[in-house]
Formats: C-alpha cells, structure tokens, sequence
C-alpha cells in the first residue's frame, strides 16, 4: 500500500512539474513577442541612421573625388609650359592618378546600401585607398612644382 501511494505521489508531483513549465514555456513566449514588437521600431529607426551615415559617407568621398580631379587639372595647366619631354613625363603620371581616380570614382556609384557590416567593410577599403591617392598627388604636385622652378 505504501508503495502505491508513493507512485501516486510521485506521479502527481511529476505532472505538477510538467503541466507549471509547460505554462512558463507559453509565457516567455508572449513575453518574447511583445519586446520584439517594442524593439521592431527602434531597430528600423537604427538601420535608417545607418542608411543616412553610408549617404553621408559617399557624398564625401564624391567630393574627394572632384578635389583631386581639380588639383591634377590645376597642375596640368601649371605644366603646360615645360619642355615637351617634361611635360609627357608628368602627363603620364596625371594619366595614371586620374585612373585611379576614376576608379574610386566607379566604385562608390556602385556600391548600394544592403547592411552596416557590408559598407563598413567598404568604409574602410575605400577610405584607405582615397589616403593613398591624396597623398600621391599631394606629393606629386608639390614636389614636380618645386622641381619646376
């Protein structure tokens, strides 16, 4: 008899158990649904900012783009008097800078917002290679315009 009952109280407890987790499973569900219903807005409103940074980003690097141009246009005005064999030396090494320019150039027309990982990866490319280039033609133009004279 007692053996009986100690199943019985066993098996009560057990289905206590199981019918009370069953019932915490339910509410951490809606519990879980509702905070992401709450967050969904925040999260949109975060990508958005993101969306604006990556616009922000390419403007000014469009505008690096049209300084450099500028600056290799004003030089190739300034050796326009050289001596011929002077000159074709510099004009190929414009030819070569504005090449890479161009080549930013295209890349940032087509890059597209898809997420804040993929354009920071980018970020990072572009920006290191726009340095690069400015500081060639920083050096190209000041050192050749030195050298001029």
């Amino acid at each position: 008899m007692k053996t009986i009952i100690w199943v019985l109280a066993g098996t009560v407890i057990l289905t206590g158990i199981m019918a009370a987790s069953c019932y915490d499973d339910k509410k951490n569900e809606e519990l879980t649904k509702s905070n992401l219903t709450k967050r969904a807005p925040d999260l949109k409103h975060a990508e958005a900012d993101n969306e604006n940074e990556f616009k922000k980003f390419i403007s000014a690097k469009k505008l690096e783009i049209l300084q450099n141009e500028k600056s290799l246009q004003d030089f190739q005005l300034k050796i326009a008097n050289q001596k011929k064999d002077v000159r074709e030396d510099y004009e190929k090494q414009i030819t070569t800078l504005n090449l890479k320019n161009t080549d930013l150039k295209k890349q940032l027309a087509e890059i597209e917002y898809t997420n804040k990982d993929d354009w920071k990866s980018f970020e990072i490319s572009i920006v290191k290679q726009m340095e690069e280039l400015g500081k060639a033609i920083k050096v190209f133009t000041t050192t050749k315009k030195d050298e001029g004279k």
